[in-house]
C-alpha cells in the first residue's frame, strides 16, 4: 500500500466505516477521520501521486515531505475550509469546485522517495504524516503487533499440490481368461463374448452321448469355424464305474479333440451330465463319483486357459439353494488349491433355470468372488416358475450383473417338432429363445445352442436342420429349421470381442494377477 501525497480527500470515496483509512479509485490511503466526510466523485488513480511508505509498521516523529497535503490537524473542531480537508456536512462539493483533477509538476522531495538537491537526509518513509497521531489504525495494534491492512486485490492463495498420479493398471494382456465382474477378459485383453453350441466328442472303441447317428464333433473344427463359434461345450458321462468306457478310454479318448480345438483358439467347456436333476450332497456317492474325473483334468489341462469347467449339469432340480452353495464351493476351493485358475461355470439351481434364485437371494454372492467363476444359465424361458417374457429376461439379466456376477447361457433352442421339446412347453423354448438372441449380445452374455450333433440315440430333439443331421452337413443349404436359421444369423452377426477390457484384472480374485 501507499501514503497519498497531495491527496485532496473530497475526490476520493470512503472506505468502510475506515477510521482514517479511505480507499481512493481502489487504493487504500491514510487520512484524518476528523476532515469530514469524502465525496463519492473519485477521479482516476492518475489524478493523485503516492509515496511507497512501505509496511505500515514502523512510525517516526518527524513530518518529510511525503505527508499528504492539505492533512487536516487532530482536534475537536471540523475544518471550515477546503485546504483542511473539509466539505459541507452534506458531503457534496460546490458545484464550482476548483480543485485539480492532477498535481502540478513536482518539485524535487515531493511525491518521492528521493531527498531534494542540498536537503537532508530523506525522512523516513514510513513515519506517519503530520496531525496524524501513532496509533493501531496506522500499522501498530496495541501491543506493537502489526495489523495487516485489507487490499482491494485478490488474497494471494499457496498452490496446492495436485494428488500423486494413481498408480498404472496392470495389462489385461495376460495370455489366460480371468472373470472380472460381469466380464470375461480374454487372452488378448479383450472382452470375450462365448458363441457356440453344445457338442458330443466321439471316441473309439465305443460312440459317446449326446451324437446320436451324426457321430462327434472331433474333426470338425472346420465347419465351427464356418458357424463363428469360438466355444463349444462337450457334454460328458464322467462317473467311470459301469466301465465302459473306463476311465482311461474316457480321458485319453478325449483328449485328441480339446487338444486340437483349444490350439485353435477355440473354448472347450467340459460338463458332467451324471447327476442332473439329481439334488446332489456335499459327499453324497454321486458328488464322489465324479471327483477323479475333475483331478485329471485339472492335471493335465491347468495351463489351457482355454478349458473351461462346468462342474455338473444342472444339479439341483429344486431351489435348495444351501445344498447348491455348499457343493459348489466345495469343489471350486477345491480345484483352487490344487493351482488351476481355468474358467469355472456353476449351473443355476432349478434345472439351471433359476435365474430369478441368483437375482434375488444371496446364496452366489460369495461364489461370485471367487477366482474366476461363471454362472450357467439354461434359458428355455421358464423364470420364476412360469413363461418369461423378454421384458423378465432382460430385467433379471440386470440385477444379477448389477452384482457384478458373470453369465453365460450354456443351454437354450427350441424343439423340432415342437410336441418333441423336453426342456419346459415348446412356447417357453420359443420366448427365451427369442428374448435371449436380442438380449444375450446386447448384454455381454454368451449364447450356446442345445444340441448341435443330437441329443438322443438316433436323432436330435433340438435340431438345428430339418433332417436332424449335425451341424457340418452340406454347409446347410436351406436345410435350417426357422429357429437353426436364426441361430446361424445371431452367430455370423456378433463379434467375438466387445472391445478392449478397462477395468482392473486384479480385481479378478484370482492368484496370478493379485497385487
Amino acid at each position: 500500500l501507499g501514503l497519498a501525497a497531495g491527496v485532496d480527500r473530497a475526490r476520493c470515496q470512503p472506505g468502510w466505516d475506515s477510521n482514517r483509512l479511505i480507499v481512493c479509485n481502489g487504493t487504500l490511503r491514510l487520512v484524518d477521520p476528523g476532515a469530514g466526510t469524502p465525496s463519492d466523485q473519485a477521479e482516476d488513480a492518475t489524478a493523485v501521486e503516492t509515496v511507497d511508505r512501505g509496511p505500515f509498521g514502523g512510525s517516526s516523529p518527524e513530518a518529510g515531505p511525503s505527508s499528504p497535503a492539505g492533512a487536516a490537524p487532530r482536534g475537536d473542531d471540523p475544518p471550515t475550509s477546503r485546504e483542511g480537508g473539509g466539505q459541507p456536512e452534506s458531503g457534496v462539493p460546490p458545484a464550482n469546485d476548483p480543485t485539480p483533477t492532477s498535481p502540478g509538476p513536482q518539485e524535487p522531495g515531493q511525491g518521492s522517495t528521493e531527498p531534494a538537491p542540498g536537503a537532508g537526509p530523506a525522512t523516513d518513509p514510513a513515519a506517519p504524516p503530520p496531525g496524524i497521531a501513532p496509533g493501531p489504525q496506522d500499522g501498530a495494534a496495541p501491543g506493537g503487533d502489526p495489523i495487516v491492512a485489507p487490499t482491494s486485490g485478490p488474497v494471494p492463495v499457496e498452490p496446492v499440490a495436485p494428488p500423486p498420479p494413481e498408480p498404472p493398471k496392470p495389462s489385461p494382456v495376460t495370455g489366460r481368461f480371468y472373470v472380472v465382474g460381469s466380464d470375461i477378459v480374454g487372452p488378448d485383453g479383450n472382452v470375450f463374448y462365448p458363441i457356440g453350441a453344445n457338442v458330443a466328442i466321439k471316441f473309439t472303441p465305443y460312440g459317446y452321448v449326446f451324437e446320436g447317428n451324426n457321430g462327434g464333433v472331433n474333426d470338425h473344427l472346420d465347419d465351427v469355424r464356418a458357424w463363428n463359434w469360438n466355444t463349444i461345450r462337450a457334454t460328458l458321462i464322467c462317473d467311470n464305474t459301469t466301465g465302459i468306457p473306463t476311465f482311461d478310454e474316457l480321458v485319453e479318448g478325449i483328449h485328441p479333440t480339446i487338444e486340437r480345438f483349444t490350439a485353435a483358439g477355440i473354448v472347450v467347456i467340459l460338463e458332467c451330465h451324471d447327476l442332473t436333476g439329481t439334488d446332489p450332497t456335499l459327499g453324497s456317492p454321486g458328488d464322489l463319483r465324479v471327483r477323479p474325473f475333475w483331478d485329471e483334468m485339472v492335471e493335465r489341462y491347468a495351463d489351457n486357459p482355454y478349458v473351461w469347467f462346468n462342474l455338473f449339469n444342472e444339479p439341483y432340480a429344486s431351489a435348495d439353494t444351501e445344498g447348491w452353495r455348499r457343493l459348489h464351493e466345495f469343489h471350486v476351493d477345491r480345484i483352487r488349491r490344487a493351482g488351476a485358475e481355468n474358467i469355472i461355470i456353476a449351473d443355476l439351481p432349478g434345472w439351471g433355470q433359476g435365474i430369478d434364485l441368483v437375482a434375488d437371494r444371496p446364496f452366489a454372492d460369495e461364489l461370485s468372488e471367487r477366482c474366476n467363476t461363471v454362472f450357467g444359465w439354461h434359458a428355455y424361458g421358464a423364470i420364476g416358475g412360469r413363461q418369461g417374457s423378454r421384458a423378465d429376461h432382460e430385467r433379471h439379466i440386470q440385477q444379477v450383473q448389477a452384482k457384478d456376477m458373470a453369465l453365460i447361457v450354456g443351454e437354450y433352442g427350441v424343439a423340432l417338432p415342437a410336441q418333441w421339446g423336453n426342456a419346459g412347453p415348446w412356447s417357453w423354448n420359443v420366448s427365451g429363445f427369442e428374448a435371449m438372441n436380442i438380449l444375450g449380445p446386447k448384454y455381454g452374455v454368451g449364447l450356446l445352442w442345445w444340441h448341435a450333433t443330437g441329443d438322443e440315440t438316433f436323432y436330435s430333439l433340438y435340431a438345428l436342420k430339418w433332417d436332424r443331421s449335425g451341424f457340418w452337413t452340406s454347409r446347410n443349404e436351406g436345410n435350417l429349421t426357422q429357429y437353426g436359421q436364426k441361430f446361424w444369423d445371431t452367430s455370423h452377426r456378433v463379434s467375438h470381442s466387445a472391445g478392449p477390457f478397462e477395468g482392473d484384472i486384479t480385481e479378478s480374485g484370482c492368484r496370478s494377477v493379485a497385487n
